[in-house]
């Protein structure tokens, strides 16, 4: 008995121990992986932004600001805020996540991840620097976030200082909207329906699924207990293919999915569904004419045309709330946008 006893303790400390071996060499290869990017900060970040991207082929793939994304990870919205900031109870428009799309990475993983595409993007643009303006736009979109299928995922929203018209969603829940595009919407619900859509690209795991086509994931998943350094090399690569799909943009129907999903999230955030194709045809308003065809210049070649879109949500009969609350969201829309 004795002896049967001893080989179970010896037993559960081989487990303890292979488990802190793997955590340890979770955390070692991370700091790799970052330690094999070019860090920028807040000075070259800002220089990037007067530089600008209006286009894939003006992006530097190799810059991180991972103070910035720091900055991002430190903000903390308490619940009873949000839950003071939703003044709609929102509709019963149903969300679905299929199955098969909840193996393909491990949270931590799709975490860390997007924490490497999000120093990239951020390292293009740099932050807009208005707290007042940046605790809105977090306000709303965990409102709508909050009800995503993913409650796992820890959501966080910036404002990029660019004029370009576009939003970016990484994985792991870091969503930006560029200063243009908040500009351009003219409501709360349209920026609920901005957010809406790239939540979606969130919790379907649009980057995760084109990473796993790529075939690189699958000499990632087995080596959780080999070398830290030959797993930082294997992840290097996938947080590179995932900025590189970022920028290139995502399949076609990957985006009208992300456009379903988000017109019914925002339903069921109390937002009016239809602001998504309201903002839809502002944005069409304003590319026709080619006036300033550098602000729309990459939006345009990562998405489906605006008429696709158009045609796609049109087809969709979700639920409308009853417009109580729209004068209380406009108010909140005008006093926090206005000046930018």
């Amino acid at each position: 008995m004795s002896l049967m006893k001893n080989k179970f303790i010896v037993l559960l400390l081989s487990v303890f121990a292979f488990g802190a071996l793997v955590h340890g060499a979770e955390t070692s290869w991370w700091k790799q992986v970052k330690s094999r990017k070019r860090r920028v900060d807040f000075k070259t970040t800002a220089v990037a932004a007067v530089r600008g991207v209006s286009e894939p082929s003006d992006v530097d793939p190799q810059a991180r600001d991972y103070q910035s994304v720091a900055r991002m990870e430190q903000r903390v919205v308490p619940i009873q805020k949000i839950k003071d900031f939703c003044v709609d109870a929102g509709t019963k428009a149903i969300l679905e996540i299929a199955a098969d799309e909840k193996a393909l990475m491990g949270l931590e993983e799709e975490t860390n991840v997007g924490r490497d595409v999000a120093a990239n993007v951020i390292a293009q643009f740099g932050f807009v620097e208005n707290e007042p303006l940046t605790e809105y736009v977090n306000l709303v979109g965990l409102s709508v976030a909050r009800l995503s299928p993913r409650p796992e995922i820890n959501y966080r929203f910036a404002v990029l200082n660019t004029d370009i018209l576009n939003a970016f969603a990484a994985p792991g829940g870091y969503i930006f909207i560029t200063k243009g595009l908040l500009k351009m919407i003219g409501s709360e619900a349209e920026l609920a329906a901005v957010l809406s859509h790239e939540v979606g690209h969130v919790a379907h795991r649009h980057v995760v699924k084109e990473i796993r086509k790529s075939k690189v994931l699958d000499a990632v998943i087995p080596s959780y207990v080999k070398a830290a350094a030959k797993r930082a090399v294997y992840m290097s690569q996938v947080t590179d293919l995932a900025v590189k799909l970022l920028w290139r943009g995502l399949s076609k129907e990957d985006e009208l999915e992300a456009d379903r999903f988000g017109a019914a999230l925002e339903a069921r955030a109390g937002y009016d569904p239809q602001a998504f194709g309201r903002m839809l045809e502002r944005f069409k308003s304003v590319t026709a004419g080619n006036k300033e065809p550098d602000k729309v210049k990459l939006i345009l070649s990562t998405h489906p045309s605006l008429e696709e879109r158009l045609q796609n949500i049109e087809t969709l009969n979700v639920p409308k709330n009853d417009g109580s609350a729209d004068q209380i969201r406009e108010e909140r829309y005008k006093s926090n946008v206005q000046g930018l």
